[in-house]
This record gives structure tokens, sequence and C-alpha cells, in this order.
């Protein structure tokens, strides 16, 4: 690793320690933005060249699937018979079968009243 390379490093580095330290509050977006000025900085000074416009883009969408994939992992997921199961209860068979000829159209069970619409 050149010198170039070790300052931005060392940056992040000393980025990380402080959070450890207690000094600063680290969350992803704080140390992108701090990153991205020592980046912008070490390049203003011309100590710090990009090797391909391309390898750069990449690389910073990289990091934000790997963010949001994170997200994702920490959702919580429904439960087992939770909203979503509530949402798409089961016919019962007596509800859907069709009337004999001559049986009224309503049906009676455990209290509820099934029109049949066949």
């Amino acid at each position: 690793m050149d010198d170039k390379n070790r300052k931005f490093a060392r940056c992040i580095e000393n980025l990380n320690n402080n959070h450890i330290d207690g000094t600063i509050n680290l969350d992803d977006t704080v140390l992108m933005t701090k990153a991205e000025a020592k980046h912008k900085e070490l390049v203003e000074d011309d100590q710090y060249k990009i090797a391909n416009q391309k390898d750069d883009a990449i690389m910073a969408l990289q990091t934000q699937v790997e963010a949001l994939s994170a997200k994702l992992t920490t959702k919580k997921k429904p439960k087992e018979g939770g909203e979503q199961a509530d949402k798409k209860k089961k016919v019962q068979t007596w509800m859907s079968k069709p009337p004999k000829n001559g049986e009224s159209k309503t049906k009676n069970k455990d209290g509820k009243t099934c029109l049949s619409l066949v």
C-alpha cells in the first residue's frame, strides 16, 4: 500500500478509534460523509488519485447495497399466524359446497350464516 492510500486508511482507522473511545457517534451516514470529505481533500491536494472512475462508482454502489442488505436483515419478520395469516384465511369446505336441489341457499354453522353463490 502506498503512502497515498495509507493516509486515507489512517483517517478511517482514526474515525473508528474515536468511535470506540466514545468521542464521536459513528453511524454509516457519518462515516461515509467523513470518508468522502477526506477523499475529496486528498484528491484536491493531489495526494490521491482515482485509478478508474468506473471502479469508484462500483465501490460506491457496493457499499450502498451492503448497507441496504444489512437494514433488510435487521427488520423483523412477521410471525406465523400473525397479520399475514389473518389476511389469507382459507374458505372452509362446508362454505364452498353448493346446496343440493331443494336445499336452502343459506347454511348455518357455528353461529355463522353463509349464502351460497353457486
